[in-house]
C-alpha cells in the first residue's frame, strides 16, 4: 500500500499547489468595481448572442499603481443597448488572438451560495477565470495588433463558424451543425438544449471521442484502400502504416479544429 499512498500524496500536493497558483493570480480586492484601462489578447472565439459579446481576456497591463500579478484572464461581457432614438453602440468584431485596449469593471469570480444550485464559481476556477466583468460602452475600444501566426488554427475555425451561419442562414439547426463542424456551441438555442437534455442526446453535441472515432476511421479505411492498389506501394511501406500515420495527422488537426477540449484531449490520446 506504501507506493499507492505516496501517488496520493503527490497527486494531493500537486491539486494544492495548482490551486494556490490559481488564487493567488486573483484580481487584487482593491481593483473591483473600478473603471481601468486594460491591454491584452483575446484569448476565446468571442460568443455573439442576440444584445451579448462574451469572451475570455488575457491582461497583460491595466493603467493602475496597485500590484497586480500579470498575466490575468478574466471574461468580458458586453451588452448591445438602444437608446430612445433607437441608435446603439455597435458591438466589435473580434477575433481570437487579436490584442485590444477595453475600459473594464471587474471583480473577483462569485457565485450563489444556495443550495443545490450551480456553482459558477467552482467552473470559473476549472477554466482558470481570475476575474469577471464588463467593457465599459462609454470609453472607445482601441484595436493594437492582429493575430499572431499561433493563432491561425483558430482563425480557420473562426471563418468556418462564419461561414456556415452565412450559408444556413435562416436553417433553425445551424447551432447543431456549428457544434459538430467546430465545437462552437453558442449558437445553440435554449429550447433544443432543453430537446436534448430532455432525450440524453446533449453529449452528442460535445464533440468528443465518437465525432474522433468516426473521422479517423473513414480516413484510414479511405487511406488503406487506395494506397493498396497504387502498384509496389505497399512493397515499400505496408499500407496499414501509411494509414495510421495520416489518420493521425488528421485526427491531430481536426482536435485542433474543435478546440482541444478536454473530451477531445482524452479521444486523441487513446486514438
Amino acid at each position: 500500500l506504501f507506493p499507492l499512498l505516496m501517488a496520493f500524496l503527490i497527486g494531493l500536493l500537486w491539486v494544492l499547489i495548482v490551486a494556490q497558483h490559481r488564487m493567488q493570480h486573483y484580481l487584487t480586492s482593491a481593483l473591483e468595481g473600478k473603471t481601468l484601462l486594460a491591454i491584452g489578447t483575446i484569448v476565446s472565439i468571442p460568443e455573439y448572442h442576440v444584445h451579448q459579446l462574451r469572451f475570455d481576456f488575457l491582461i497583460k497591463e491595466m493603467a493602475t499603481k496597485i500590484p497586480v500579478n500579470y498575466p490575468l484572464r478574466v471574461r468580458l461581457h458586453r451588452v448591445h443597448y438602444y437608446n430612445w432614438k433607437g441608435e446603439g453602440n455597435k458591438l466589435p468584431q473580434l477575433k481570437k488572438g487579436d490584442v485590444w485596449q477595453f475600459a473594464v469593471r471587474l471583480n473577483r469570480p462569485r457565485s450563489f451560495w444556495n443550495l443545490g444550485s450551480f456553482d459558477s464559481q467552482a467552473q470559473l476556477f476549472q477554466q482558470n477565470i481570475q476575474a469577471t466583468g464588463y467593457i465599459v460602452a462609454r470609453f472607445p475600444a482601441r484595436f493594437l495588433q492582429a493575430a499572431s501566426v499561433y493563432y491561425s488554427i483558430d482563425s480557420l475555425r473562426e471563418k468556418l463558424t462564419s461561414n456556415i451561419k452565412i450559408s444556413l442562414k435562416n436553417y433553425p439547426l445551424v447551432g447543431l451543425i456549428t457544434a459538430l463542424t467546430t465545437g462552437v456551441r453558442y449558437e445553440i438555442t435554449n429550447e433544443q438544449w432543453q430537446v436534448m437534455r430532455g432525450t440524453g442526446t446533449n453529449h452528442l453535441f460535445a464533440i468528443s471521442g465518437l465525432h474522433l472515432a468516426f473521422i479517423s476511421g473513414i480516413i484510414y479505411f479511405c487511406t488503406h484502400f487506395f494506397f493498396c492498389r497504387i502498384p509496389y506501394a505497399a512493397l515499400i511501406i505496408p499500407a496499414s502504416q501509411v494509414a495510421a500515420g495520416l489518420t493521425g495527422v488528421f485526427a491531430v488537426f481536426y482536435a485542433a479544429l474543435a478546440g482541444f477540449a478536454l473530451p477531445v484531449a482524452r479521444a486523441l490520446l487513446m486514438l
